[in-house]
C-alpha cells in the first residue's frame, strides 16, 4: 500500500500526540496509596487522552485485519444495533446508559483506573467502537516508546499529598500489565469485527470472554437481529435466574429506544414459539406478577404496558391447544380487571387495531364472553 505524503504527516502527528499523553500518564503513574488504604487514581483524564487512545486503538484494528465501514454504513450499523437517531453526537456514552449523555464521561467514579469500569464509546469520526483507554494498557510502551520507559525509572516512589506520603505504584510495576493489555487489544478487535465485520470468529470469541458486552446489546439496546446471539442470551437467561427480579428479565421483550419508540420484540416470540409448552408456563408467571404488581413496569404509559400484555396473552392463548392452559390467559386476564380497566383495555386493543396478530380480536371477544371459564360446562 502506497502511503502519501498527507498521510505520512498524519500518521506522525498522531504518533507525536501519543507520545505526550503517554509521556504524561506515565509520569503520573498508574495509582497512589495511601498507608491502610485502597490505591486510587489522581490522574485527570481528558479529550486528549481520549483521543490518543482512539487512534491508538484505529491502528490496532488496521494491522488486525478489521474492515472499516463508509460513513453512511456505519451509521446505518449503529441505528440498528443501538437504536440511536441520527442526529447522535460523534461520541456517545454506552453500556450503564442506553442513551448518549449530553455531556461526555470519561470515568464512571473517582477511582477510575482501579476499578477499571471505562466507559464504551461510539466514535463516529473514527468509525469504531472503543473504550477510553490508557495508553499503557494498549501497547508495549517500553518496546514503541523507549525513551518513555526510560523516564519511569526516575519516577520519585513517595511523595506527600496533604502532609501525608502516599506511595506512587508504576505502570511498569504492574503484575498483570501484559495480560490486561492483551485482554483490552482482544476486547478491542473483537467487538469491532463482530459488530461491523459480522465475524463469527469474533462472536465465539466474546461469547466465551466479554458475556457482559454481549448481554448489553439485548438487555439494554434491544438488539434481537441475530437469532445466534438471542438464543445464547435465553439459553443463559432463563426465568430461573429472575425469580427474584423478573423486571429485569421482561427486558428480554421489548425495548424503550432513545427517541422514544416502544418495540415489542416479535423475534422473542417466534424463539419462544419452538418450545410453547415451556415458554407458556413463563408468560403465565410474568401476567400474574404483573397483575399482583410485583412487576411494577415503572415509566411505562399505559399505551406501552397494554401493548406488551398483548403480546404476552396472545403467544399463550394461541398456543393453548397445545398447552391444555384453556383459560389461563385472556379470559383470567379479563376476569381480574375491574369493569374500568376491562373498558380501557378493550378500547385500547381496538385503537391499536389488535396490533395486527392475527386472530387477537377473536381470542380477545371469547375471553370477555366466556371469561376465566370456572362455572362453564366443560
Amino acid at each position: 500500500m502506497i502511503t502519501n505524503n498527507k498521510e505520512k504527516m498524519n500518521i506522525n502527528n498522531s504518533k507525536d500526540s501519543i507520545r505526550k499523553v503517554l509521556d504524561r500518564q506515565i509520569l503520573n503513574g498508574y495509582a497512589i496509596k495511601e498507608k491502610g488504604l485502597d490505591a486510587i487514581s489522581d490522574y485527570k483524564y481528558s479529550i486528549d487522552d481520549y483521543n490518543a487512545s482512539a487512534d491508538t486503538s484505529v491502528e490496532i484494528l488496521k494491522k488486525n485485519g478489521v474492515q472499516f465501514l463508509d460513513s453512511e454504513s456505519f451509521n446505518n450499523k449503529i441505528k440498528e444495533i443501538f437504536g440511536f437517531p441520527d442526529n447522535t453526537s460523534p461520541l456517545s456514552f454506552l453500556v450503564e446508559y442506553p442513551c448518549p449523555t449530553d455531556k461526555l464521561v470519561f470515568q464512571l467514579d473517582d477511582n477510575y483506573v482501579i476499578s477499571n469500569n471505562n466507559p464504551i464509546f461510539i466514535d463516529k469520526e473514527r468509525k469504531i467502537l472503543t473504550e477510553a483507554f490508557f495508553i499503557p494498557e494498549l501497547i508495549e510502551y517500553k518496546k514503541d516508546f523507549s525513551d518513555v520507559y526510560e523516564k519511569e525509572d526516575k519516577i520519585l516512589k513517595e511523595k506527600t499529598i496533604a502532609n501525608d506520603k502516599v506511595q506512587i505504584i508504576r505502570w511498569k510495576d504492574l503484575s498483570d500489565l501484559d495480560e490486561k493489555r492483551q485482554n483490552n487489544i482482544q476486547k478491542l478487535i473483537n467487538r469491532n469485527r463482530y459488530l461491523f465485520n459480522n465475524n463469527k470468529g469474533s462472536y465465539a470469541w466474546l461469547q466465551f470472554n466479554d458475556k457482559i458486552f454481549l448481554e448489553c446489546l439485548i438487555k439494554t439496546f434491544g438488539y434481537v437481529k441475530d437469532k445466534d446471539l438471542l438464543e445464547w442470551y435465553i439459553k443463559r437467561n432463563g426465568i430461573e435466574k429472575y425469580l427474584n427480579n423478573l423486571d429485569e428479565y421482561i427486558k428480554i421483550f421489548f425495548v424503550k429506544t432513545c427517541d422514544k419508540r416502544f418495540i415489542v420484540h416479535h423475534e422473542t416470540f417466534d424463539y419462544f414459539d419452538k418450545n410453547p409448552e415451556k415458554y407458556s408456563k413463563d408468560i403465565l408467571k410474568i401476567l400474574d406478577e404483573i397483575q399482583n404488581n410485583k412487576i411494577q413496569l415503572d415509566g411505562f404509559t399505559f399505551e406501552e404496558k397494554s401493548k406488551l400484555i398483548a403480546y404476552l396473552l396472545y403467544f399463550g392463548e394461541k398456543h393453548k391447544g397445545k398447552t391444555d392452559l384453556t383459560f389461563a390467559f385472556m379470559g383470567s386476564f379479563y376476569e381480574r380487571q375491574t369493569d374500568d380497566l376491562q373498558k380501557k383495555y378493550d378500547e385500547e386493543f381496538k385503537k391499536q387495531k389488535y396490533y395486527g396478530l392475527p386472530e387477537f380480536e377473536n381470542y380477545w371477544n371469547n375471553a370477555k364472553n366466556e371469561g376465566d371459564g370456572i362455572g362453564l360446562d366443560m
